[in-house]
């Protein structure tokens, strides 16, 4: 019997876009030019839908993987990371910043690669706008010359649309926290929304970050002559982690500002209480005695006693607080 033969995928769904990577104006390449590509031929950017099932279908059957290395790039959570793989390949996931309609800065698009130095594959599940222009860019002949430039031009789309989205962020804390020191008010919930979008970030980044350091240290020979652009992408990453982390520690500060202020403001409080309760105890005392009804009582057919007492009382009170003064318990 012979061996069946794989499916060779026709319908166009699921591919977002294929060019050969030259410097130069390039058509959109169809599943048909993908799978008659080999490595003599120019090198070849395929990027995909990942959640198209023709994408799934082709990593499998026609791209040429190891099935391990495909259910790498098909997982549904994965975090940025670097992975030699041998052979010149690479495995590596980074996210971009979400600057789609109705998506959130933090929630970032992770795009999933794998390349060789001659062929790259992307994925991703969402539209990245970095793809977009790269895509952009080699239909009007000013794309990258070959694939450690693609890779290189990509990265640094990506790491433009970070930094701003990171200051933007610190922007907004200045501004709470100037506020914060002239009016002594605080919007809590504005803390808390900048305080859990920079965690979201730093913990992206902080892996992302930790991926560059392990692509600038490999040993991939098409890599290599690129170290310097790879060195300048961690430094970036180290310093939006610092930026982040800088960001979370001043919102929890606030918030502590905040909750002592609180304290302080209720302690003060319950001082000024005790203080009055402490000036009237002497004085409730005495007026509790005199109101008691047992025989004997002085000045009950006085007439004048009364005022005596309410004089009494106002000199005692006045002993009392000429006390507390000189103690400066007020």
């Amino acid at each position: 019997m012979k061996p069946l033969k794989k499916e060779i995928i026709t319908d166009e769904q699921g591919l977002i876009c294929a060019y050969t990577v030259n410097g130069k104006a390039c058509e959109k390449l169809t599943w048909e030019h993908i799978n008659s590509w080999n490595t003599s031929n120019e090198p070849l950017w395929i990027h995909l839908d990942r959640t198209n099932t023709n994408s799934h279908r082709w990593l499998y059957e026609n791209s040429g993987l190891d099935k391990v290395i495909v259910d790498a790039l098909l997982k549904d959570e994965v975090r940025p990371r670097f992975s030699d793989l041998g052979n010149n390949q690479i495995l590596m996931v980074v996210r971009g910043i979400n600057l789609n309609d109705g998506g959130e800065p933090e929630h970032m698009i992770s795009l999933r690669i794998w390349c060789d130095g001659k062929r790259l594959i992307t994925l991703r599940h969402e539209p990245l706008m970095s793809s977009l222009e790269i895509r952009q860019s080699i239909e009007q002949g000013q794309g990258p010359k070959d694939i450690p430039d693609l890779l290189v031009k990509m990265f640094k789309l990506m790491e433009a649309r970070i930094e701003p989205a990171v200051y933007e962020l610190s922007n907004r804390l200045d501004t709470e926290e100037d506020h914060y020191l002239q009016h002594k008010e605080l919007n809590d919930d504005l803390i808390s929304d900048i305080d859990a979008t920079a965690s979201t970030l730093n913990r992206h980044l902080t892996a992302q970050r930790d991926a560059y350091a392990r692509m600038r240290q490999s040993q991939v020979s098409w890599l290599l002559p690129l170290a310097n652009y790879w060195r300048e992408l961690y430094h970036a990453m180290v310093i939006y982690v610092d930026e982040l982390s800088d960001l979370s520690n001043r919102c929890r500060n606030l918030k502590e500002n905040k909750v002592q202020q609180l304290i302080g403001d209720t302690n003060r409080t319950m001082y000024l209480l005790s203080i009055i309760a402490g000036v009237f105890l002497p004085l409730s005392f005495v007026t509790g005695l005199l109101g008691i009804n047992v025989g004997g009582m002085p000045g009950v057919s006085s007439d004048s006693a009364f005022w005596i007492v309410c004089i009494l009382i106002v000199i005692v009170g006045v002993i009392e607080i000429v006390y507390f003064r000189w103690k400066k318990w007020l």
